[in-house]
């Protein structure tokens, strides 16, 4: 009974699973870019991009990582966080797909920790030679 109350609150309340963001890209959202760097590399500088948001602990399986972005102790008064899943994919020898998909716990929360866009900017940084 509990568990079905609480299924429906969620439901109703508009709050965001780990499963929204995979079920998000498998539909083909989420923001892509391709960067000038092995897999390898870009794997690990993605991983690290995490980190330094805030990420929890960092769940990874083949190809992509899927992680909960708390962000830190200002950002933590006015949101309720965000799941974030990362795809790395090898383009080729020397280019790297990453595609990122956030979704914010709470639909109505206006502000979130982190944004496709915001991850990228910073693996941009994180890339730059």
């Amino acid at each position: 009974m509990k568990r079905t109350v609480l299924a429906a609150f969620l439901a109703l309340s508009g709050c965001a699973t780990m499963h929204d963001v995979l079920t998000a890209h498998a539909r083909g959202e989420g923001t892509s870019r391709v960067y000038e760097a092995e897999y390898d590399a870009t794997w690990k500088k993605a991983r690290a991009v995490l980190q330094s948001e805030g990420a929890g602990p960092v769940e990874t399986h083949d190809g992509y990582m899927l992680a909960s972005v708390d962000g830190n102790n200002l950002t933590n008064l006015v949101t309720s966080g965000a799941w974030v899943g990362v795809w790395v994919e090898e383009e080729d020898d020397h280019h790297t797909r990453v595609t990122v998909v956030t979704k914010r716990r709470v639909s109505t929360q206006i502000l979130t920790t982190l944004t496709e866009d915001g991850f990228l900017a910073d693996l941009d940084s994180e890339m730059a030679p």
